[in-house]
């Protein structure tokens, strides 16, 4: 009996050991599938997270709070400092930059003005975290109200190439942030957005904000989404409004040597179009700068080209790296031409992006077939190059 109840025992205690391991082993198999779905996330790149667009800075996490608008602050204070990192710009500059919004719009991304006026007398028209206003150059209303854009223009200036905003105040770092603030949006009074310096610090501190982030070496983009879009963001090529005076597309012209399918956009300040500037639309590398073309060639492989300005007023060459907004040169009215115009075409036969790849090409039988619409071109980087004051034929 003895050596029963020992057997017996025996038996009960291997089946425990056995359960008691499937169990531990259940339990690995699971950490292991946690912890494998959140590394494939971040290489992935999550719904949660998105793909980057142009102007898309990705969706992040927002601190548990039962007030909906106290959880936006917070998001967007997170856009803003994520903003300003992948500009290498510091903790103070993202400060300062959710002190402006707060003063602006509550740090809520509103899609209306704030019946404010304008030092001119006019009514503003603004929107967004910054109350940006369109008429004022800051961009188009898709572009204001996306806080992502919208933080970098009031950062780096609105033509994103670091000839405005906050860090075109000498000294920034240095004064206080309500006189820095009041030299990019020019209130009022100048002393306007002190009264929310506190109300900054409590979201920054939600947020999980790091206000003594050094400038140097801060990245080079949003880490919260995979960037798969264009590089980039579009500026206007002329200076507005400007018109649009030959579309994409077949075309009847009396003008000899011009081509009948127009593989291009024609835009024209009026009345006084001879001379105004052009300005580079993306960034890229000058690869032809002939009697006629002016080709800049992007990182990306596509080509866009500015026709009929003349060689004489052009301010850069061949070899030459442009960026978006710089000024390449003036509008002229170098042949085949019937006045001065300028004629922007954008050759995709060497891109690389998909997106780009997807868009409809030009008549190949008309010799367009490596030619896009730079109206369906430009909205992938976040710029409508003809919207409501831009007259079409």
């Amino acid at each position: 009996m003895r050596e029963i109840a020992e057997g017996v025992a025996l038996a009960a205690t291997a089946k425990f050991r056995l359960i008691a391991s499937l169990v531990a082993l259940a339990l690995f198999l699971l950490f292991v599938l946690i912890i494998g779905s959140s590394m494939m996330a971040v290489l992935t790149g999550s719904s949660a997270a998105g793909a980057c667009g142009p102007n898309q800075g990705g969706t992040l996490p927002v601190a548990d709070n039962d007030n909906g608008a106290a959880d936006e602050q917070v998001q967007n204070a997170q856009l803003i400092d994520k903003a300003a990192a992948a500009l290498g710009l510091s903790g103070k500059a993202s400060r300062i930059a959710i002190i402006t919004a707060l003063g602006e719009s509550s740090l809520i991304n509103i899609a209306h003005d704030d019946d404010a006026t304008n030092p001119d007398g006019s009514t503003a028209d603004g929107g967004g975290l910054f109350q940006q206003q369109p008429s004022q150059g800051w961009g188009t209303w898709e572009q204001i109200m996306d806080p992502t854009y919208a933080a970098t223009s009031f950062l780096i200036g609105a033509k994103h190439d670091r000839s405005g905003g906050l860090v075109s105040v000498a000294g920034w770092e240095t004064m206080e942030p309500t006189l820095a603030i009041h030299k990019v949006q020019i209130n009022s009074d100048p002393n306007h957005y002190a009264r929310f310096y506190a109300e900054a610090d409590e979201i920054i501190s939600r947020a999980g904000i790091d206000v003594n982030r050094t400038g140097e070496g801060a990245g080079t983009g949003p880490v919260e989404c995979v960037p798969v879009g264009p590089i980039g963001a579009a500026v206007y090529p002329l200076d507005q409004p400007y018109n649009m005076t030959s579309g994409f597309g077949p075309r009847d012209i009396d003008i000899p040597g011009a081509s009948s399918w127009h593989p291009a956009i024609d835009y024209q300040n009026w009345p006084n179009p001879c001379g105004q500037p052009v300005y580079a639309v993306l960034p890229g590398t000058v690869i032809t700068s002939d009697r006629l073309w002016l080709s800049i060639k992007s990182e990306e492989g596509y080509v866009i080209s500015y026709l009929h300005m003349y060689k004489s007023e052009r301010v850069v060459g061949v070899g030459e790296t442009v960026t978006a907004g710089q000024k390449i040169g003036a509008v002229g009215n170098e042949g085949p031409s019937g006045g001065c115009h300028l004629d922007i075409r954008i050759d995709v036969s060497g891109n690389t992006n998909p997106q780009v790849a997807a868009l409809p090409r030009g008549d190949a039988s008309a010799g367009a077939g490596n030619y896009v619409n730079p109206l369906d071109f430009f909205p992938l980087f976040g710029l409508d190059s003809c919207p409501d004051w831009c007259s079409k034929p």
